[in-house]
């Protein structure tokens, strides 16, 4: 990928980190929309410390440890094998 490419594609990921953030921030407007928060996230295993916490979280998380984050997790190596049907 070109430098002026790579450069706009990181930058449109910090814009959808701050958006979400921004997303996040504002569960705090409501009590519903914070009992709403806690019920989704709590069933997946978050504690209210983590939801408030996440749009800090994603502020401090820049678009480069996003791009390595990927990179580790998607070029861990291809593993190849056979599968036998019927055999």
């Amino acid at each position: 990928m070109a430098h002026r490419q790579r450069a706009q594609v990181l930058a449109r990921v910090e814009q959808a980190a701050e958006f979400c953030a921004a997303q996040m921030t504002a569960v705090f407007d409501l009590p519903v929309s914070l009992a709403d928060a806690l019920a989704r996230l709590g069933s997946i295993g978050w504690t209210p410390h983590d939801i408030e916490q996440f749009p800090r979280r994603l502020r401090q998380t820049s678009a480069q440890d996003v791009e390595q984050a990927a990179v580790d997790l998607f070029t861990q190596g291809l593993r190849g094998g056979i599968v036998l049907a019927g055999v």
